[in-house]
């Protein structure tokens, strides 16, 4: 099936950025502190029996510090207990299910569905119009089905209940319009709060150590990288069958989206940048060869 400008990608992890954007929108709000435990807003029955999940906050979620581990169980299981496995603050550890306890901490907040508050602060601002965090029937034709490393197509994904890890359904083009106006020109949020996003929160050191963690660095919910381009934002997806990655160059103002319905797709990222962006090393790309989701 051929690929056109609105054909409907998973954003896999991309997703992350995209929600980090509407937890800043309400820090900007003053209605989230991003040092405030998120116990002090909601008594999550999934950090109710561990003190020091209980000390978790906002920015050890978004700069992945939090010690929760990718996912405690399945990816979007609402009640699996969350245990720290060290030290909340204490040392970077990527955690999908730490995003999702944020998102359930700002539903309850908000009292709405996060999709909606996607659709109201993101999507509906920048005229993404083929973007969604669930399923919506009406976009079927523009749906991309994933395939394995042999090539063999699997089904449709039907993510029902939106979660702010992963479950994204968008076009690059939509995608890219996020890049630039969000990212980018920091549309919609203040300098000071847009400055924070970007900036070095966390080291993103990988256990066991990779030749790219001197260059990599995670700022809130996004990654950075000291390229040979200048200095970089970016993220990587991975729902196995369905890739994604993205890089962002702020000083440039230049921006590659990529999204694969392979699971073979991330192995040709570095080739497309450096068909984009001319020859150097994306140390970013090695990084997530390291750690893959």
């Amino acid at each position: 099936t051929p690929v056109s400008e609105d054909t409907m990608f998973q954003a896999a992890s991309l997703t992350k950025v995209v929600s980090t954007y509407a937890f800043l929108k309400l820090v900007d709000e003053g209605k989230l502190d991003l040092d405030t435990p998120l116990w002090d807003y909601y008594q999550s029955p999934r950090i109710a029996g561990s003190a020091e999940a209980k000390t978790i906050t906002a920015r050890m979620v978004l700069n992945h510090t939090t010690g929760l581990p990718n996912w405690a169980t399945s990816p979007g299981a609402e009640d699996s207990a969350l245990v720290p496995q060290w030290t909340p603050g204490s040392k970077f550890g990527y955690s999908g299910d730490a995003s999702f306890l944020l998102q359930q901490v700002v539903e309850h907040m908000e009292n709405k569905n996060f999709a909606n508050i996607l659709d109201t602060e993101v999507f509906r601002p920048f005229n993404m119009e083929h973007s969604s965090l669930v399923f919506r029937e009406a976009d079927i034709p523009l749906m991309t089905v994933g395939h394995n490393e042999n090539g063999e197509p699997g089904k449709l994904s039907e993510f029902r209940r939106g979660n702010d890890a992963y479950t994204l359904l968008t076009s690059a083009d939509d995608y890219t319009k996020f890049i630039q106006r969000a990212i980018i020109s920091g549309e919609g949020l203040s300098p000071e709060v847009h400055q924070k996003w970007l900036q070095d929160s966390s080291d993103a050191n990988q256990t066991p150590p990779s030749p790219a963690d001197p260059f990599i660095s995670w700022g809130l919910g996004i990654g950075l990288e000291d390229s040979d381009l200048g200095p970089a934002v970016w993220h990587w997806g991975d729902n196995g069958s369905r890739r994604a990655f993205f890089i962002a160059f702020p000083e440039r103002k230049e921006s590659v989206a990529m999204f694969w319905n392979s699971s073979n797709g991330q192995k040709s990222a570095e080739d497309l940048l450096q068909l984009f962006l001319g020859k150097g090393d994306f140390h970013s790309t090695e990084w997530v060869n390291g750690n893959p989701e």
